[in-house]
C-alpha cells in the first residue's frame, strides 16, 4: 500500500511552494527582459516574449536615438532597462520570503506594464501578462493562506481533506482516528478562554 509523503498531506509546504513558484515569476520575467534588453544593445532581431513592456520601450528610444547621437543612448537605455529589472528581482525576492509588498507592488506595476501592450496592440504579450499576474497571484494567495494557518483563522476542520491522505482513505480505522483528532482540535479550538 502506497503511503503519501508528510509533504504531499501538509497544506503548509503546499503553499510554501506555490509562494516560491508565484514569487519566481518575478525572476524569470527580470532576467528575460534583462537579456533582451542585450539582444537590443547589439541589435539582434528576435526577443522574448515574456519580458517587460518598460524594457522594450527603452530598448526602442535607445536605438532611434542612438540613430541620431551614437551608442552611449543605446547604453544608457540598458542601463534603464538593469534597473527595471532589478526592481522586479527585488520585489521577487521579497514576494519569496513572504512580504506581501513584494506581490503587491510586482503585480501593480506588471499590470501597468501590461497596458503598454494593450496600447501597442500586442494581443500575444496581453496574454503572456495575465498568464504570468495568475501565476503571481497564485502565489500571493498562498502566502495568505499560510498567514492564515500560522495566525489560527483557518479551523483545522478547514484542512481535514490534507490531513487523510490516500492511504488512510482505504483504512477506515485510520480516517476515523484523523475525523476524531480534528475534531478533538476543534473543540479545543472552540471552547471559551476562562
Amino acid at each position: 500500500m502506497p503511503t503519501s509523503s508528510p509533504a504531499a498531506t501538509d497544506p503548509r509546504s503546499d503553499r510554501e511552494r506555490r509562494l516560491r513558484s508565484g514569487a519566481n515569476w518575478f525572476h524569470w520575467i527580470a532576467a528575460l527582459s534583462l537579456l533582451n534588453s542585450v539582444i537590443a544593445l547589439f541589435a539582434g532581431e528576435w526577443t522574448f516574449m515574456f519580458g517587460l513592456g518598460i524594457t522594450q520601450v527603452f530598448d526602442v528610444f535607445g536605438r532611434e536615438l542612438a540613430a541620431d547621437g551614437g551608442r552611449a543612448f543605446q547604453v544608457f537605455a540598458l542601463l534603464l532597462s538593469a534597473g527595471a529589472c532589478s526592481t522586479y528581482f527585488l520585489l521577487g525576492w521579497l514576494a519569496g520570503r513572504g512580504k506581501t509588498a513584494g506581490f503587491v507592488v510586482g503585480m501593480a506595476l506588471y499590470a501597468a506594464d501590461g497596458l503598454i501592450f494593450l496600447l501597442a496592440g500586442d494581443w500575444l504579450g496581453i496574454a503572456f501578462h495575465a498568464f504570468a499576474l495568475y501565476g503571481m497571484t497564485t502565489g500571493f494567495r498562498a502566502l495568505r493562506g499560510m498567514r492564515e494557518l500560522a495566525e489560527g483563522a483557518v479551523p483545522a476542520t478547514a484542512v481535514v481533506a490534507a490531513d487523510i491522505g490516500p492511504e488512510d482513505a482505504a483504512d477506515p480505522d485510520k480516517a476515523c482516528e484523523v475525523l476524531a483528532s480534528v475534531a478533538d482540535t476543534s473543540a479545543r479550538e472552540s471552547e471559551p478562554v476562562a
